[in-house]
């Protein structure tokens, strides 16, 4: 994590834009030298070892300084890269953010990569103005991951809880909330705002998972696997089975529906 107050860009290198027919990889281990990699078409990829990150339309990539990583320009990807010399900025691996207006940065990028090309004047300073508001953009990201990151951690023995007895027909808020010492409340507003649903629609979900491998494997008829996955009754049980996967139990049986 950083912050922005205590980063200055010493110096702005290049801008410039990559078109890529097929695929191109380059190396970046400069010790000096920060990237940040806007994509304009298609997908870029930085990975450092195995840690990939994906840089598409909606959002942001940095690769810091003495970071020895890999650039992959996906065929048929257009990216701009821009390069510049920090101090202060203290991330060790690429990161990559989802940006809240990647209309207004694209535009930012491509008019201070146009200035820069064609060396107009106060091009230097767009391009500054520019790696500015971008490295402002990451550092808004990167503290809503961390802020995320927090929340994840104080429901985690609830999640863990979730994952070893969603089976457990008895499971409910109340007991997932009570591993983790908080309210309800609590727990479903950090729970839904990490996961995007509800803790219950996340027990359903990895009830539907598991009864479908029960399900495709044939070592279990329906009503069992209703009884395995935590269901009460089989009515119920097939109910939601038809509703969140589009098909029946007993057609999940099938040699139809395996493999799916």
């Amino acid at each position: 994590m950083f912050q922005l107050t205590h980063v200055t860009v010493k110096s702005v290198n290049a801008f410039y834009r990559v078109r890529c027919k097929e695929q191109t990889i380059a190396r970046h281990a400069h010790r000096n030298v920060d990237l940040l990699v806007l994509s304009l078409k298609g997908k870029v990829v930085l990975q450092q070892g195995r840690r990939k990150r994906i840089v598409n339309q909606t959002n942001l990539g940095l690769i810091p300084h003495d970071s020895v990583s890999k650039i992959i320009v996906e065929e048929g990807s257009e990216c701009i890269i821009a390069e510049f010399m920090t101090e202060g900025l203290t991330l060790q691996r690429p990161e990559v953010v989802q940006l809240k207006d990647p209309v207004n940065v694209r535009e930012r990028m491509i008019e201070a990569e146009k200035s820069w090309t064609k060396q107009v004047i106060g091009y230097t300073l767009q391009a500054y103005e520019a790696v500015y508001g971008c490295l402002a953009d990451l550092a808004c990201g990167l503290a809503k991951i961390q802020g995320k990151a927090k929340k994840l951690d104080l429901i985690l023995p609830s999640i863990e809880y979730m994952e070893e007895h969603f089976t457990d027909h008895r499971i409910s808020n109340e007991i997932m909330a009570k591993q983790s010492d908080i309210s309800v409340v609590y727990f479903r507003k950090i729970f839904t705002g990490v996961y995007h649903e509800s803790p219950m629609k996340h027990v359903q979900n990895l009830r539907m998972t598991k009864a479908k491998e029960l399900l495709q494997s044939g070592l279990m008829n329906v009503t069992e696997v209703a009884k395995a996955t935590g269901f009460s009754s089989i009515y119920s049980f097939s109910k939601t089975f038809k509703t969140a996967c589009g098909y029946s139990p007993m057609k999940a049986r099938s040699e139809e529906v395996k493999g799916k």
